[in-house]
């Protein structure tokens, strides 16, 4: 059934996952692929890697489970699969709490923008402003004109590649947004870090980590 997914359309589909989120009704409550730092749920996985390779939708449903075509295609590849009451509740699947999307949080932002502590400094933001090393989930200039503020989304858990990320957009504002001695300031927002961004914010002063939360909406700046 899954004969035409090979490893890298399984990537693509982490990416667009990591991208797009998980909805709550896709989470898996035994078995998770683990890749790096994240875990996806195993059906999930495999129908968005065949519609990937396929370039068609996936309208049956996906079994998942031991000496399942699903798991089969995952370990075929070189795909690691867990079981989830191995971790602790610090690695949870993605969106087992907070929002379901990442496009949910990017939206409450734009909502709720002028009751966080970025809206009495910085205009409204814009959604997904192209750079050339892929696309800013928000971008604001400050009401005096003087600064930049570029926020990089985490729905759920943050890693230190979203720090790379975040630099990258921010390098590229300043080359092609910024004159006369306008300055770029970096957010990532996210429920929580895991150990190696947290690390990393040690030695990057100019990185700010804010901690969302969705039920009640509440941003807060986290000292590492």
């Amino acid at each position: 059934m899954f004969d035409q997914i090979e490893r890298h359309h399984l990537i693509k589909a982490v990416e667009l996952l990591r991208a797009e989120g998980i909805p709550r009704s896709n989470n898996s409550h035994t078995y998770a692929v683990r890749f790096e730092e994240d875990l996806f749920p195993p059906p999930l996985l495999v129908k968005t890697a065949h519609e990937i390779a396929t370039g068609t939708i996936f309208y049956g449903r996906v079994a998942g489970g031991k000496n399942t075509p699903c798991f089969a295609v995952i370990k075929r590849h070189g795909f690691e699969i867990v079981r989830l009451d191995d971790f602790g509740k610090g690695m949870q699947p993605l969106s087992e709490e907070g929002f379901d999307l990442e496009l949910d949080l990017e939206l409450t932002l734009m909502k709720r923008w002028e009751e966080t502590s970025f809206g009495s400094e910085f205009n409204a933001p814009v959604r997904q402003f192209q750079s050339d090393t892929g696309p800013i989930d928000l971008l604001a200039k400050a009401k005096d004109g003087n600064s930049f503020l570029i926020l990089e989304l985490k729905r759920d858990k943050a890693t230190d590649k979203a720090l790379g990320q975040l630099q990258r957009y921010m390098g590229y504002a300043v080359k092609n947004l910024c004159f006369r001695g306008q300055s770029v300031r970096g957010v990532i927002v996210a429920q929580r870090p895991d150990q190696a961004l947290e690390n990393a914010l040690l030695v990057n002063p100019m990185i700010e980590l804010w901690l969302v939360q969705s039920k009640p909406f509440k941003l807060t700046r986290f000292w590492s």
